[in-house]
């Protein structure tokens, strides 16, 4: 995938029906074949630049449209199309992602244990280092959410990595809450932080 950072206004241009058009642009090659990019109307101005035709065009150069554009290159031609500076300039460059099998309802529960494999261990080359650090997390509940935490863990089952604690064992970990309010909590030990910079990088380098 080639990423065009400058576009103007964030318009995306007609389907190429011209040799070469001024504007910004990048070209490339796929197949031996040479790529050009679409140009679109009120970009800045530049130096003439070939125009290609692609399968597809990715808005946006976050977390999202990276992986998307990654996958999709596999067995197309994609253009990645970002107007700020950089790839992740803003949701992605300022996400503290956690990895929770334990986190959401069943079907978002099931989509991260199907990830799993590929966040703790990724494909050769993907990142020179670790996706993933270990990071417990904590589930507390106040006297009135005691049900609800009851609900909590009889829904989650035994789940690995799953601890019930008491009010002691949670204050012994957590000693911020104030006197009397707590009525237990849930340990998921099995989660983990998100390098969402490397995550970022790692998909950025397939496209």
């Amino acid at each position: 995938a080639e990423l065009d950072a400058n576009l103007s206004d964030g318009r995306v241009g007609s389907p190429c029906s011209a040799d070469t058009a001024r504007g910004v642009g990048h070209t490339g090659q796929r197949d031996g074949q040479p790529q050009h990019t679409c140009t679109p109307e009120g970009g800045v101005a530049g130096p003439p630049v070939p125009q290609a035709c692609f399968d597809f065009i990715v808005i946006g150069a976050g977390i999202a449209g990276v992986s998307m554009a990654a996958e999709l290159s596999r067995d197309a031609r994609v253009a990645l199309v970002e107007r700020e500076s950089q790839p992740g300039y803003h949701a992605t460059g300022r996400s503290a992602a956690l990895f929770a099998e334990l986190y959401g309802n069943a079907t978002i529960r099931g989509l991260t244990r199907a990830s799993r494999r590929f966040f703790f261990d990724p494909p050769p080359g993907f990142a020179p280092h670790a996706l993933v650090s270990a990071r417990s997390t904590l589930f507390f509940a106040a006297h009135d959410e005691a049900a609800a935490l009851d609900e909590l863990q009889s829904s989650l089952g035994h789940a690995p990595g799953l601890q019930r604690l008491s009010i002691a064992e949670t204050l012994a970990r957590v000693p911020v809450f104030k006197p009397g309010f707590l009525s237990g909590a849930l340990l998921d030990s099995g989660s983990a932080d998100i390098d969402v910079g490397g995550l970022l990088q790692g998909y950025a380098t397939l496209c």
